[in-house]
């Protein structure tokens, strides 16, 4: 959203101008020419003073009708709070912490210089800040009460600072109010413990109040978390002393690790983020300025004529579309999903594409094209076209099929946040598509708690409905639901039970599954799980043990599994892509689960398994995609739903490069198998204050003209090769600059050889974090960078903020190590993920689709690591309902994983997390909560 004057001066209190004031105090992180460009061509304001590096960081600036002073945070949280002391000072107007106080007085001149300013020039005086710089704000405006007649105060995530007689002093003195701004669950609010809050107090992060569901929409009607009590205090800092110690001697600069790491540990601390708080209120605030439209990207190289199958026939024959956005291209089934056995055979689904049946019907418009998109809202007044057909609406979150032109509306639509066109994705992430002969089990404590009391979601390629793993000790089915979006034949879920929101696909049923088992109803083909993945992953969530298959982790818990529509092919625009398609299949299994419905009637918590990704994207957890996946959970504040990522196993890949932006040139270049194949798909993510030109250049010497923020876009044969450039400055996911590049075949197929990205640094901030360019995977991995680079390879949406991402070890007793696939983080802004590891290599599951119903097989990657997690989960929700206790949600269950972690130094590693899952230290850290 642009910053506007007006929002800070007409009409009262809003969320419009909350963002405005957290833009400014945003701003005040940056220093020297980044905070001078920042405020003249972002906010369009004169800098008058700026405050230096060090405890109030910070600056004075005006427009025509504001002063702003503005006070920016501590950049070392950790260290901020391990110092943080209980002492006070008496004052004229009250008791004040006294650290506080000692950081205002040293420009205790620059505050009255800006009241002073304001008065002369007839104008606002506004002052606002983030954490520290908020303690500082508010004393700040008890201090120039008086000076100045038109004041106004807000701060973000402030920390308690002041005791005064008359808790509303400011509110009834400053003409434009003190609004204190926390985000739910923010830490630093709750310290020190011996100083309350005053202010009117404004909530961030509720779900009805990130989208105005219920009551008002000005946030202030939530009750605040209580501050901690001195025991409590003394333990957190106890907490961050010990990740200080051991951060000695880190490989990288202390103060990051510490910071990264403490994030993670305790829970609250990565909402205490500027930019967490950002990015809630731009949802509750901010609608989007129309961007660039992606029409060079929507279209779609020449293609041959569909085939009239699914893909799951081609899937069976070896012939597989592996392009994002269309073009003719085969894969061999195993190159795709990374273990498909070679004995796997078979199985063919033919039927027609659900936008296909949905065409015959629109004889307004016959064979026109849908795209899969997924929307998040910025007005709850939103209404689709007529063309489009909307699959799911849950909160702020859409998701559609609709036309190119359809898009580029919405791109324009001030109801419409964000818009991503879901691509192809969604590999099964395995490290090898070899079996192997021997294995380990999975590691189940000896524990009496077998998960009975909670469902074990799974997303993935399927479940073989007849193997033995998946029935209870009476031979009865734990196979709650199938829902295959593959199969148009229907039942839909909603044709089975209305509460589902969904009419496409088909849901299968335990009725069904028990039909099939018992030869009353022949199984489809499709339902032994050809590709073996989702088996081997259910079976390690919540296999029970047959045959010499020992028991998974939760062994009696019901089972749930979404079959994703993830592929998107020229003439079959039915695929759902991934992101339509996950977050479709989320919000199914979350209705299922605690909505009231026929197939689980009364309220179960869930445990999701995720073990498919995607390599392209910003990897910050900004990005529509993983907000999505955040918002299924309500941003992990939702009991009784949990969400467990595969870290992905990108590492060896060299899918990921990154490169130290200059003034003046820089390459980034890739070599290009010769593979043929329909479309390379590129992302390369830079800091929103950098400006840089782009020029692609091939391996026969043909070269793009300048991309550039006067010519955002490119679109031409290059070589015989179609390429097509653009460029999306401050996209409004995450404010951050992006290149999307795309190669696919023209006169010739792709190029093979060395393509290179050359990068011209036009302005280079005084902290960029450089640019990284992923490209999205493919069976065949036909691309390879030079500048390839192994940390920030967690597959998307692993980089969400309330998702829990595991990495992948191996089974040595002593010192298990990380498997050479497992992805590293941290996430390109920083945070700490994976938040722990499990068991990867060589893990015994369920084998699909044999004719021995207790087959087991061998499997290696990050996809055998998340099942031993969701499993863990599954038990701890279990245990919760069977002691009638009340349930954990994401984040409390993400910090007790954390917590009781193996092998752990409470210092995050990029590729173990905080360290190696511990399943029995979990359960019994569970059962200390109250």
């Amino acid at each position: 959203m642009t910053f506007s004057e007006s929002n800070l001066i007409d009409g009262d209190w809003n969320f419009k101008r909350a963002l405005m004031l957290a833009m400014l105090a945003d701003a005040s992180y940056s220093s020297g020419d980044d905070l001078k460009f920042i405020l003249e061509e972002d906010l369009e304001l004169e800098r008058i003073a700026a405050m230096p590096d060090g405890a109030n960081q910070g600056f004075v600036a005006k427009g025509d009708r504001i002063v702003v002073l503005a006070y920016s945070g501590t950049n070392q949280i950790s260290d901020w709070l391990t110092n943080l002391k209980f002492a006070k000072s008496d004052i004229s107007w009250g008791e004040v912490h006294t650290g506080f106080l000692e950081a205002y007085q040293i420009e205790e001149d620059t505050a009255r210089m800006a009241a002073d300013l304001a008065k002369q020039e007839g104008k606002v005086l506004w002052i606002t800040g983030h954490s520290l710089g908020g303690a500082l704000a508010h004393i700040a405006g008890h201090e120039l009460i008086g000076v100045h007649d038109q004041i106004g105060l807000a701060t973000f995530g402030q920390p308690r600072t002041v005791k005064v007689g008359d808790d509303k002093l400011l509110q009834n003195r400053l003409p434009f109010g003190y609004h204190r701004v926390v985000n739910e669950n923010d830490l630093v609010p709750r310290v020190p413990p011996n100083l309350p809050h005053t202010g009117d107090y404004v909530q961030l992060g509720r779900r009805r109040r990130l989208f105005g569901l219920e009551g008002e929409d000005d946030g202030q009607s939530e009750a605040e978390l209580p501050p901690l009590t001195e025991e409590e205090f003394k333990k957190l800092q106890a907490q961050l002393e010990q990740v200080a110690r051991n951060a000695s001697g880190a490989g990288e600069a202390a103060e990051a690790a510490i910071d990264r790491s403490v994030e993670g540990l305790i829970p609250g601390l990565r909402n205490h983020r500027m930019s967490a708080y950002l990015a809630a209120l731009e949802k509750v605030a901010g609608s989007r300025d129309a961007g660039e439209v992606f029409e060079g990207l929507l279209s779609r190289p020449t293609a041959p004529e569909p085939e009239p199958t699914r893909r799951s026939s081609r899937r069976a024959s070896g012939d597989v579309a592996g392009d994002i956005f269309g073009g003719g291209t085969t894969a061999s089934v195993e190159g795709l999903f990374d273990d498909a056995p070679e004995s796997a055979s078979g199985a063919v689904r033919s039927a027609r594409s659900l936008v296909e049946a949905v065409e015959d019907e629109a004889a307004d418009a016959p064979g026109i094209e849908r795209l899969p998109v997924l929307l998040q809202l910025a007005d709850d007044s939103w209404a689709p076209a007529p063309s489009m057909l909307v699959l799911s609406r849950t909160g702020e979150f859409v998701t559609v099929l609709c036309t190119a032109e359809d898009v580029e509306a919405m791109e324009k639509d001030p109801k419409v946040r964000s818009v991503e066109i879901s691509r192809a994705g969604g590999f099964p992430e395995l490290a090898t598509s070899m079996p192997f002969v021997k294995g380990m089990p999975t590691d189940r404590p000896d524990i009496d708690e077998r998960g009975a009391h909670a469902l074990v979601g799974v997303i993935d390629t399927g479940i073989d409905v007849m193997h033995d793993a998946f029935v209870d000790g009476d031979q009865k089915t734990r196979i709650v639901a199938i829902w295959d979006q593959l199969d148009p034949k229907g039942p839909s879920p909603m044709k089975v039970d209305p509460a589902f929101p969904f009419d496409f696909g088909t849901l299968h049923t335990a009725e069904d599954v028990t039909a099939m088992r018992s030869g009353a109803t022949p199984p489809p083909a499709w339902l032994r799980d050809p590709s073996e993945h989702g088996t081997h992953v259910s079976g390690i969530a919540a296999g029970r043990a047959t045959g010499d298959l020992p028991d998974g982790m939760a062994p009696d818990a019901p089972i749930a599994v979404v079959i994703p529509d993830m592929e998107t092919i020229s003439g079959n625009p039915a695929s759902l892509g991934y992101s339509v398609s996950h977050k479709n299949a989320l919000e199914f299994l979350r209705a299922l689960a605690l909505e009231k419905n026929k197939l689980v009637p009364d309220p179960t918590p869930i445990a999701i398994n995720v073990s498919l990704g995607m390599n392209a994207g910003a990897h910050d957890g900004q990005t529509l995609l993983e907000a999505a996946f955040d918002g299924t959970t309500a941003q992990g504040r939702d009991p009784g739903i949990v969400i467990v990522k595969s870290a992905g196993n990108e590492r060896p890949h060299r899918g990921h490069a990154h490169v130290d932006v200059a003034i003046g040139r820089v390459d980034v270049d890739w070599t290009s198998r010769d593979i043929r194949r329909g479309l390379d798909y590129f992302e390369a993510w830079y800091f929103k204050l950098d400006v840089l030109d782009f020029v692609l250049h091939s391996p026969r010497g043909g070269k793009s003209d300048v991309v550039s923020k006067k010519v955002r876009g490119f679109s031409g044969e290059i070589d015989g090769n179609q390429v097509q450039m653009r460029l999306r400055p401050r996209h409004p996911d995450n404010g951050d600059n992006v290149l999307y590049v795309s190669i696919g075949p023209g006169s010739e197929q792709i190029r093979p050889g060395v393509w290179s990205l050359e990068v011209r640094g036009r302005r280079i901030s005084g902290n960029t974090t450089g640019l990284n360019m992923w490209v999205e995977r493919s069976g065949d991995r036909a691309v390879e960078f030079d500048n390839a680079i192994q940390k920030m390879t967690l597959s998307v949406p692993g980089t969400a903020n309330h998702i829990v991402t595991v990495g992948a070890t191996d089974t040595a007793d002593e010192f298990p190590g990380v498997i050479r696939a497992s992805s590293f983080g941290p996430t390109r802004d920083g945070r700490a993920k994976p938040e722990l590891s499990a068991p990867g290599r060589g893990i015994v599951s369920a084998h699909a689709g044999q004719s021995d119903p207790s087959a087991t097989v061998a499997k290696t990657g990050t996809s055998m690591a998340a099942p031993h997690v969701t499993g863990a989960v599954a038990l701890a929700l279990s245990r919760r309902v069977a002691q009638g206790r009340s349930q954990f949600n994401s984040e409390q269950i993400s910090a007790l994983l954390i917590q009781s972690v193996q092998f752990t130094a409470a210092l995050h590693h990029h590729g173990f997390g905080y360290g190696i899952l511990d399943v029995a230290s979990f359960l019994e850290l569970c059962d200390e909560e109250p």
